[in-house]
């Protein structure tokens, strides 16, 4: 089976043509950004598990979660993961992405693949998810959203959408965004076929 990392829900839904690009022609391009993410992610993961206490609640964040599903052939790494315990039970868990640029919303392609890690942390942790949370630190921006559960059925659909793309090696159609593609790191490749 073809893994599928919850990050390429993110590319899928920025442009089907980045996981023919990366998974398929395993092509990466680095920009400063995508420097400038990963030093982030980098410095995120070292950080160890915070613990706070409020009375009868207490509240976990883990960082640097790496979970697979090896029944659905996905797997990701989470930012962190906020674990809600209420008198020692858990009683729900959050994923949270930090995400680099100007932004004020919770764009589609971030939420899928917080979408993607939700589903991990429910089928393999076994805790209940409900949201999904993003912050943006160049706007000190952060945003909480509800998951619906139509989400994550469209999510599984979209990891076999992204795996059929890997398994045939087509080129996809892009997507119908046309800004997306000047901000895109495939815009010279893309454009060129």
């Amino acid at each position: 089976m073809i893994i599928v990392r919850a990050k390429d829900l993110k590319e899928y839904y920025y442009c089907p043509r980045v996981i023919y690009f990366e998974r398929v022609l395993g092509i990466r391009i680095t920009t400063e950004h995508l420097e400038r993410g990963r030093e982030l992610h980098n410095i995120i993961w070292a950080k160890k598990k915070k613990h706070f206490v409020r009375g009868d609640t207490e509240e976990i964040y883990q960082s640097g979660v790496e979970l697979f599903d090896k029944e659905l052939g996905l797997i990701g790494k989470i930012d962190f993961i906020k674990i809600i315990k209420y008198r020692g039970k858990i009683i729900e868990a959050m994923p949270i992405e930090i995400k680099l640029g100007p932004k004020k919303i919770l764009e589609r392609h971030h939420k899928m693949q917080l979408v993607a890690y939700a589903l991990l942390i429910r089928r393999v942790l076994g805790y209940p998810v409900r949201k999904v949370a993003v912050y943006y630190p160049d706007t000190k921006t952060y945003i909480e959203e509800e998951i619906r559960e139509e989400e994550i059925e469209e999510a599984i659909k979209a990891i076999d959408k992204i795996r059929e793309i890997i398994r045939k090696g087509e080129i996809p159609e892009p997507t119908e965004i046309e800004e997306k593609c000047q901000a895109c790191q495939y815009f010279n490749f893309c454009m060129g076929i």
